[in-house]
């Protein structure tokens, strides 16, 4: 069983998988783009930024070859491409599995649809970051990522953000 998944390793989720894989957690990396996933063979994953460069070897993974059941998943692909990602981890989540939105709030009902609503948790993600080119990704600065469940991410996504 995989125990903790980045589906979508561009950006936003390889900062976050190389942080983890940095950190020891050996986080398995989805992405379609098969000439970023066959870099993080290669090279592994190399953050560059103002705060510090460095590389760090990455499992990697294109979203046809992975196989269940997954217990974690952190979603991190583009909002037009949630309810497909949604689809293909469906047919691979454990039954005790979860999904991680790393995508600001949005799209909790196209995940909901595929996964089941009480297995969605949503974030709000408060840094930048950018994809350069296959196996490396810019991280604007530190930041922070804020977790809620799909009910109670409105209301302290307006408290976060002071915005209410």
């Amino acid at each position: 069983m995989e125990d903790l998944v980045i589906w979508g390793a561009g950006a936003i989720g390889g900062t976050i998988g190389a942080a983890l894989a940095r950190a020891g957690a050996n986080p398995l990396l989805v992405d379609a783009d098969a000439g970023h996933v066959a870099a993080l063979h290669a090279t592994g994953l190399t953050i560059t930024g103002p705060i510090e460069d460095y590389a760090t070897p990455v499992r990697a993974s294109p979203p046809d070859r992975v196989r269940g059941p997954l217990k974690r998943v952190m979603l991190a692909v583009k909002g037009q491409h949630t309810s497909a990602a949604a689809r293909m981890i469906a047919r691979v989540l454990a039954e005790d599995g979860s999904v991680l939105s790393l995508q600001n709030g949005l799209n909790g009902d196209a995940i909901a649809q595929a996964v089941r609503p009480e297995r969605v948790v949503l974030a709000l993600v408060d840094f930048a970051s950018d994809y350069i080119e296959p196996g490396v990704i810019h991280y604007g600065g530190r930041g922070s990522v804020y977790v809620a469940s799909r009910t109670d991410a409105p209301r302290r996504a307006c408290t976060i953000m002071s915005r209410c």
